[in-house]
């Protein structure tokens, strides 16, 4: 359940301008974001991207420091963990796609998977080895040469292949294209862990950079039993085929760790009392700003507050006032 506000105020009579809005919020965490502005001459891999929990990127030497690729097959990948009760939105742009030469159908991918690695080679592209795909997609560089695909697990058939057929293992691959084929291409894939273990999902989209809207390629479906997240990232199948990675993203939003609601509060006097009603948090943490934007709500001005429990914001603001609550530990936009 994700914690409410509820606002009174203790003196009613001297109130000469009251005006209250509280409607939900959920609080939007950014926990990656890289725009690639490294020197080319620079490896990726070690390199902590513009706004991260404090990791750093592992890559193998496919991947520069601008975003730029080399001829190699590899990945790209930051240490994460998804807990419950969150929707993890992650994003990437793949610009300049093309295939080096005919009949090359490699591609580069986006997703959520097991493991990391810094080292050049097939086993380490989200197929099989040391970094294997849970959610993810890919793009190719030339798609008339082979279908874009997203996959629940490795794509392995079970006999060392990839890609379509039957058989059994991880071949749960979905063809996907936009029309017309972009030759720089936005790719989602959002993970729901907001049912609990064993119940996440999987949601795919794709469009051409610069589209306002993304198309969902793929509809929501569970994940592979017993499937493990890692690590978030890219990867690169071989040297057939080219392209620029301009951007990459990973936000969070839900009723977990960021749960929230604002309220805005509007007085000339007046001193607001902010009633928890959170039965399902063991606490949560109030903040203020005047402002609402990121960055800008300061230190709590009070922490592990209960559900019931009041608390009167004695150094309130004349005018505007923002407030928001989150969970005990949680953060604030």
């Amino acid at each position: 359940m994700i914690a409410k506000i509820a606002f009174r105020l203790p003196s009613w009579p001297t109130l000469a301008a009251f005006a209250l809005a509280c409607a939900p919020a959920i609080a939007q965490t950014t926990l990656f974001l890289d725009d690639f502005d490294g020197l080319a001459v620079s490896p990726l891999n070690g390199t902590p991207p513009d706004v991260t929990t404090g990791e750093s990127w592992v890559a193998g030497p496919a991947f520069n420091a601008d975003g730029t690729t080399n001829q190699a097959a590899g990945s790209a990948t930051l240490a994460f963990n998804p807990v419950d009760g969150q929707v993890y939105t992650l994003e990437a742009t793949y610009s300049g796609l093309s295939a080096t030469a005919v009949p090359e159908n490699d591609w580069f991918a986006l997703g959520f998977v097991n493991g990391q690695s810094d080292v050049s080679g097939t086993s380490h592209r989200f197929i099989t080895g040391s970094v294997t795909g849970v959610a993810w997609m890919m793009h190719r560089g030339n798609v008339t040469l082979g279908t874009n695909q997203s996959f629940l697990g490795t794509g392995q058939l079970g006999a060392g292949n990839f890609g379509l057929g039957g058989g059994g293992g991880e071949n749960t691959a979905v063809q996907w294209a936009l029309s017309p084929d972009p030759t720089s291409v936005d790719m989602r894939v959002v993970l729901d862990t907001t049912g609990g273990v064993g119940n996440w999902t999987a949601t795919f989209y794709a469009k051409a950079t610069g589209d306002a809207e993304y198309i969902e390629i793929r509809p929501t479906e569970p994940l592979l039993p017993g499937a493990v997240i890692t690590a978030v990232g890219l990867s690169r199948s071989n040297d057939g085929v080219e392209g620029t990675v301009e951007r990459f993203s990973l936000t969070s939003s839900g009723g977990g760790a960021n749960a929230s609601l604002r309220a805005i509060l509007t007085m000339e006097e007046g001193n607001p009392r902010i009633e928890v009603a959170a039965p399902d948090l063991v606490g949560v943490d109030l903040y203020r700003s005047v402002t609402a934007q990121p960055g800008t709500w300061g230190t709590a001005l009070a922490t592990g507050l209960a559900n019931g429990e009041d608390f009167i914001d004695t150094n309130a603001p004349g005018g505007k006032a923002f407030y928001i609550l989150v969970t005990s530990g949680g953060s604030t936009p």
